[in-house]
């Protein structure tokens, strides 16, 4: 195994941040690398130049 993911947060509901805090802490407990998917940071940093 590489690592754990895609994970990340689209809607970040109480599910989904549970989620992803327990994939998080599974990569830590097992020494693994994590693939963040983070599909609206290009929109929040936008025009920022």
């Amino acid at each position: 195994m590489l690592g754990i993911g895609e994970i990340g947060l689209n809607k970040n509901t109480p599910n989904e941040c549970t989620i992803f805090r327990e994939h998080v802490e599974l990569a830590m407990r097992t020494n693994e690398l994590i693939l963040i998917h983070t599909p609206h940071l290009d929109d929040k940093y936008k025009g920022r130049g």
